[in-house]
């Protein structure tokens, strides 16, 4: 098994293929006449191509490193296999453009995580902490017998929480922090709640087609922003900070590129597909 991150933005063909020459450590001149000469020397490999979603920009000429990576899948080989890893809303964008049938023989989407598998992930760290759990009245507060029950007030909660994470663990564990509150030993669980899109909302058009551009590639620099989005540096340079005042887009420490925040994901995605901005 050899495993492999596609570095942002590797669109140009020759980057796709010299990356995975690199990883199979096979030398590709001829593209996939490579691949296929080379197939019965080849020990039995699984090639697992993580982050596949730096193969592309949405821009004229921005597809030719997909398009590289598309041929080298399907040259027909006996010895490699492949797992191609994406963002869902990239490959919704891919799908319109390349048709979703004619790229990649089977398609598995990630299952979301569930309730339990939620609520296990939360007490399991918080237990870490040492520290005693106490829920707020709005949860304990119910009806008949049950009122004033910590079990049912628990089973509230994280039924509440998996609504609005949607299954996803890393929202999950964003909303757990976000609503509770540490005093000396002692942690106060309140109502989870996802962010207001009203932040969002308010932005102009301009400012909107930067933030799907964003959800499409799951990362962008400022000048890739530029340029899949043809509007002024300007324009591009207000989005980002009225992103970042609203607390939605964040820059990466590591490589400085532009993303969604993970708590304001699903505000974010369901607002630009309302708008018709996105093409899942």
């Amino acid at each position: 098994v050899v495993r492999l991150a596609v570095p942002p933005r590797t669109v140009a063909p020759q980057a796709v293929t010299a990356l995975v020459a690199e990883a199979l450590n096979e030398a590709l001149d001829e593209g996939p006449a490579s691949l296929v000469r080379n197939d019965s020397e080849r020990p039995p490999t699984l090639l697992v191509l993580d982050e596949c979603q730096n193969t592309f920009l949405s821009r004229i000429g921005g597809l030719d490193g997909w398009r590289a990576l598309l041929r080298l899948t399907n040259a027909r080989l006996d010895n490699l296999f492949w797992l191609v890893l994406i963002n869902n809303q990239s490959w919704a964008y891919l799908c319109n453009v390349f048709g979703r049938e004619y790229q990649f023989r089977n398609m598995v989407r990630v299952k979301r995580w569930s309730p339990t598998e939620i609520r296990s992930l939360i007490l399991s760290r918080h237990h870490r902490s040492g520290l005693k759990l106490r829920y707020d009245e709005v949860l304990l507060s119910s009806r008949g017998p049950e009122a004033g029950n910590v079990r049912n007030a628990e089973q509230r909660y994280f039924s509440l929480l998996w609504d609005a994470c949607r299954g996803n663990p890393m929202t999950a564990l964003k909303l757990w922090l976000s609503s509770v509150k540490v005093a000396r030993r002692e942690v106060l669980v309140g109502l989870p709640s996802l962010p207001p899109s009203a932040a969002v909302e308010k932005s102009g058009e301009n400012l909107l087609f930067v933030y799907a551009a964003i959800a499409t590639h799951e990362n962008l620099s400022g000048d890739e922003i530029v340029t899949v989005t043809n509007l002024p540096e300007n324009v591009v340079r207000y989005a980002l900070k009225a992103g970042f005042d609203a607390g939605f887009i964040r820059s990466s420490e590591d490589d400085g590129r532009y993303r969604l925040v993970p708590l304001w994901y699903h505000t974010v995605i369901h607002l630009l597909t309302r708008k018709n901005l996105l093409h899942e």
